[in-house]
C-alpha cells in the first residue's frame, strides 16, 4: 500500500533531492546533479521563480515510509499571462517501476492545479519552460 505525502520541510526537500540516486544508481550514462545546488533551486529564498509562482513537491511512500516516487507541481501565473492560458507543469519526475505510483503522484499534482483551477498539465517541465 503507497500513500502520498506533500514535502514541507528542509528534511523533506533534501530527501526529494536525493531519491534519483534511488533510481538511477546503477546506470552508468547518469551523473548525478549536485545535490547542493538541487536544494538552492527548492529554496524560496535562493530561487526568483517563488516571487512570483508556486511549487508543491509530491512523494509517494509505502508502508515503511520509504519513498518509491517524486514529482513536483509548478503553478507559473507569468507564463500564463504572457500566453494567455491557464496551464500548470508538473517536473521532477522520478518513480520506480510501478503504475500505481505514477498514478498517485500525477493525481497529486492534477489535484494541486485544480484546486488553483488550472485543468491542462504540462511537462516535464521543472520550475518553468527555460529550465531543464
Amino acid at each position: 500500500m503507497y500513500r502520498i505525502i506533500e514535502v514541507k520541510d528542509a528534511k523533506g526537500v533534501r530527501k526529494f533531492v536525493s531519491f534519483p540516486r534511488k533510481i538511477y544508481t546503477r546506470q552508468d550514462c547518469w551523473v548525478p546533479p549536485l545535490e547542493s545546488e538541487e536544494r538552492k533551486r527548492f529554496n524560496p529564498l535562493k530561487n526568483p521563480f517563488y516571487r512570483y509562482g508556486k511549487a508543491k513537491l509530491f512523494a509517494v511512500t509505502d508502508e515503511q515510509g520509504s519513498w518509491q516516487g517524486r514529482i513536483a507541481c509548478f503553478i507559473n501565473p507569468k507564463h500564463n499571462e504572457k500566453f494567455q492560458n491557464n496551464e500548470g507543469f508538473f517536473g521532477f519526475f522520478e518513480t520506480i517501476d510501478d503504475i500505481r505510483v505514477v498514478r498517485l503522484l500525477l493525481k497529486a499534482v492534477a489535484e494541486e492545479l485544480e484546486l488553483n483551477h488550472i485543468f491542462r498539465l504540462i511537462g516535464p517541465v521543472n520550475f518553468t519552460t527555460i529550465y531543464e
